[in-house]
């Protein structure tokens, strides 16, 4: 066996894949004999290093169920967002991290919350620490699930000890008594160990209404907001000037105007986003009536939809009752007549 096929074979048996690829690069290009041994074997390290590092970072962004593709470089500054450049490069150097303390990030749908939880957790992810996200619903539908399955005390244990835990969408939705009492075991087993960032729609001080356990709400916040880094998003709606880096969670795509944040820009954004909505015939015909004699359906916290949307869910609705199971179009109605309906049209 020559040299060339026992350094093969060593690349192989030690699975150095990418160093044995540039080993093989470094033979076919010329340019390299004139380097020395030591230059040649440092570019080999270097490609091995480089490769693995790179599937490490993707391997922990798909452990953490990061949903974009979120770069610290692409966040916009372009309008007053609330937080200023210094501010914005400390959270991204993930000091708060290493001193385990907490963020809280509060602000208005659209204006670049889950778009800094990914970027903090695709920082941490490259710095090599463990990272989950999730909604708070989904967190507390998926720890409702271990305890029937029966393997919560693993799943506890694996997130009470992630270095970094992101919370999005924190109270879009009334927390049970049920929910804020496991999201208490969490936090409280992560407190002054691991640190966890928080993002929600209502403002810091309403936090303790949105939990329906008081006492429970008062461990919580007190836990949660003690050494707690307090960032406050605003400015325009991204997704309205055509920023496509800084758009909502889905649940904020669902019910966009939820929270106390509403504007009349809101409302208007809302207006034109309906109309590219696929719609039925008769949709079409509400929405060039719509045009004419503008009108709004008003839901519970008093904010304006196109009647459009609710002429489209209705179709949707008694498409489900044709093809569908009853009892599947009994879900959706009762999930939608919450918010959609009656329809309150003026002609």
């Amino acid at each position: 066996m020559n040299h060339l096929d026992r350094n093969l074979s060593g690349f192989r048996e030690l699975r150095l894949p990418d160093a044995k690829a540039e080993y093989l690069r470094q033979l076919q290009d010329p340019s390299t004999h004139d380097l020395s041994f030591d230059e040649r074997l440092c570019a080999l390290f270097d490609a091995e290093f480089s490769a693995r590092s790179t599937r490490r970072t993707k391997r922990r962004i798909k452990e953490a169920g990061l949903r974009i593709t979120a770069n610290k470089e692409e966040f916009s500054f372009s309008h007053q967002r609330g937080i200023s450049r210094t501010s914005f490069a400390e959270l991204c150097s993930l000091s708060f991290v290493h001193g385990a303390h907490n963020v809280v990030i509060a602000g208005a749908s659209g204006v670049g919350k889950t778009y800094l939880l990914h970027v903090l957790g695709t920082e941490a992810a490259r710095a090599n620490l463990s990272v989950r996200y999730h909604r708070l619903s989904s967190l507390m539908e998926l720890v409702a699930t271990k305890r029937v399955e029966g393997s919560y005390r693993s799943f506890f244990n694996l997130y009470s000890r992630v270095d970094l835990l992101l919370i999005d969408d924190f109270g879009l939705s009334p927390i049970s008594i049920a929910s804020s009492r496991e999201l208490l075991d969490l936090i409280d087993e992560r407190i002054g160990v691991h640190s966890t960032v928080i993002a929600s729609q209502y403002p810091i001080a309403n936090w303790h209404a949105l939990m329906e356990d008081k006492t429970v709400a008062d461990a919580i916040l007190d836990r949660v907001l003690s050494d707690a880094l307090r960032v406050s998003l605003t400015g325009d709606f991204m997704r309205q000037r055509g920023d496509q880096n800084l758009a909502a969670s889905p649940e904020e795509e669902a019910s966009p105007t939820k929270g106390v944040h509403e504007t009349q820009g809101n409302r208007e954004r809302l207006r034109n986003q309906s109309l590219k909505i696929p719609l039925g015939v008769v949709a079409k015909e509400r929405i060039a009536k719509e045009r004419e004699y503008p009108s709004a359906l008003r839901v519970a916290n008093k904010a304006v939809l196109p009647s459009a949307i609710t002429t489209s869910l209705f179709e949707l609705l008694k498409f489900k009752r044709t093809v569908g199971p009853k009892a599947k179009f009994q879900r959706v109605a009762k999930a939608s007549n919450k918010f959609m309906f009656p329809l309150i049209y003026k002609s």
